[in-house]
């Protein structure tokens, strides 16, 4: 039988704590975790890109107003994440009203290509 401890590993980080409280959280408590871990935030970039966190964390920054020279980098995650929605929307549009016209409710669900 497994024991608690065997599974320890699952929590975040104290680094990766703070980059989902900047990234997720408002206001304050989103401006101070990305104040007390902006230069360890900058070492997660590859991280966070590849878990999606990245135009989270560049949208809400600029969301608080939050000016960094840093945020430059992760500005082209956060359109190039816009421009792949927009795109997959648009492919969907015409099966979705199909499946409507059939008296169907399409689900779309988020899933990793």
């Amino acid at each position: 039988m497994a024991n608690l401890r065997d599974y320890q590993d699952w929590r975040p980080s104290t680094r990766q704590e703070l980059l989902l409280k900047a990234a997720l959280f408002n206001g304050e408590l989103a401006f101070q975790a990305w104040r007390n871990g902006a230069v360890t935030m900058i070492r997660l970039v590859s991280t966070m890109a590849r878990s999606g966190l990245l135009p989270l964390l560049y949208r809400n920054l600029k969301t608080l107003g939050i000016e960094d020279p840093e945020l430059s980098q992760f500005k082209r995650a956060y359109l190039d994440t816009w421009a792949k929605t927009r795109s997959c929307s648009a492919r969907l549009r015409g099966p979705c009203r199909l499946f409507g016209r059939q008296g169907l409710i399409p689900w779309c669900l988020k899933g990793h290509p």
